[in-house]
């Protein structure tokens, strides 16, 4: 294989000199599968960016794949996951159209993590074909039901997320033919492959790479969104609501300046821990409860018990998918602007900003009184962040006297004040 050149996985296993891939024992499960929202979430988008490829033609890079090549035999080290998806996309495209010699190409990707998982995938390469002759409905439910499946199976996670994985493909692929776009020298679904020798065993050499490459993290990709659906604002289907002389400021104050307040407030506080592992966390939660702070307010009692959209990032476990908020942004039944979200956004950063430039301590004061709890979800504080976000957007010239004179009053209102609910925080 040539190092450095992007490659389709059914080039890289046909013409670029690897005769077999092995994902050896050390290697984890493949868990794109698994019930977990944060993964699914993952799994789903990056289906459909597979889907929208296939269907324009435009390149979906993903990334780097490294491993070892051992006798014509490629031990992934890093981008197992990847690979596997795109095996699992593979098996299904040919089986369904009929390429039975193409199928057959496929056993030489070996899964040694655990003996079922190998014998399940050799099975399913062998025997899938039969689904699309007798147009069962249900792809899961025709492998669990065949005579080759063994039953012990369904305790192997690979085996589970191959299910489920496998059932999303058929949902968005069925009766699409893929088959040669993926075979084609211009598939657009490519990925960098690396061969890394001489660095020792695989064990050593997938504990090393593990140690060193991280994931998008959850705050990365919804800071993205949000970015992605500012500017989307600018198009004239939206009227133009945002410059994008406004997005390219705000993202960059969001990557840089907003950035490191965070940092230096999280350092500053016992609250928030060791800075590098709370920061991006701290940041997240602070968007989150700076967009609710928007949205509840705009909306009706009944809205708020009722709206699934709502209920979603109300009770979100944790888990902040900006797809959600932006659901709320473009149903207009719920008449709350996106571009009014964000522009709140700035205009609070921008003040926290300049009390940080003005007097650190009385900002370090803010955040330990009112912001660590708020990003907590405790809603006398939520209320106060309010209030600062309130300030900071009326307010045409900052003053630390007129502000502590502002804060000072809510402060007093909100701590003699009852709320315990979400009406009472909306009231309020």
């Amino acid at each position: 294989m040539s190092n450095g050149s992007k490659v389709s996985f059914w080039r890289f296993i046909t013409q670029s000199g690897v005769n077999e891939i092995d994902i050896p024992a050390i290697q984890r499960d493949y868990v794109q599968g698994r019930r977990d929202e944060k993964i699914e979430f993952t799994l789903n988008r990056l289906l459909n960016d597979i889907f929208n490829a296939l269907d324009t033609m435009e390149i979906l890079d993903l990334n780097y794949v490294y491993g070892k090549l051992d006798n014509k035999k490629f031990i992934p080290i890093d981008g197992q996951q990847r690979l596997t998806l795109l095996l699992l996309l593979h098996i299904y495209a040919f089986a369904a159209e009929g390429k039975s010699a193409e199928l057959k190409r496929l056993h030489c990707f070996k899964y040694n993590t655990r003996e079922t998982t190998r014998r399940f995938l050799t099975q399913l390469i062998d025997h899938l074909p039969e689904y699309f002759e007798k147009g069962n409905d249900k792809l899961s439910s025709f492998i669990m039901d065949a005579a080759w499946f063994v039953s012990s199976w369904e305790r192997d996670p690979s085996v589970a997320s191959f299910l489920v994985v496998l059932e999303k493909i058929d949902n968005l692929f069925k009766n699409n033919t893929i088959a040669d776009k993926l075979m084609a020298d211009d598939c657009p679904i490519t990925y960098m492959g690396l061969s890394i020798n001489d660095m020792g065993n695989e064990n050593d050499l997938y504990i090393k790479m593990n140690a060193r490459g991280k994931p998008l993290t959850e705050f990365e990709i919804f800071k993205s969104d949000l970015f992605d659906y500012a500017e989307s604002l600018v198009k004239p289907e939206h009227n133009n609501i945002l410059s994008m002389e406004f997005c390219e400021q705000f993202e960059l104050q969001a990557d840089t300046e907003w950035m490191a307040l965070i940092w230096n407030m999280c350092s500053c506080s016992e609250a928030c821990g060791n800075p590098a592992d709370r920061c991006d966390d701290y940041y997240l939660k602070l968007l989150h409860q700076l967009i609710l702070n928007y949205i509840l307010p705009a909306q009706s009692s009944a809205n708020r018990k009722t709206d699934a959209k709502i209920e979603k990032v109300l009770n979100n476990s944790d888990f902040y998918n900006f797809h959600n908020y932006r659901e709320i942004f473009e149903d207009k039944t719920l008449n709350v602007s996106g571009a009014g979200s964000i522009r709140k956004i700035e205009s609070t950063f921008n003040f926290m900003l300049w009390l940080y430039k003005s007097n650190r301590d009385r900002l370090k004061n803010l955040f330990d009184s009112v912001f660590d709890k708020a990003v907590k979800s405790e809603r006398k504080e939520r209320v106060i962040l309010y209030a600062v976000t309130a300030y900071a957007v009326v307010m045409e010239q900052y003053d630390l006297r007129s502000f502590d004179r502002w804060i000072n009053i809510i402060t007093k209102l909100v701590r003699n004040t009852e709320i315990d609910t979400d009406e009472k925080f909306c009231n309020s």
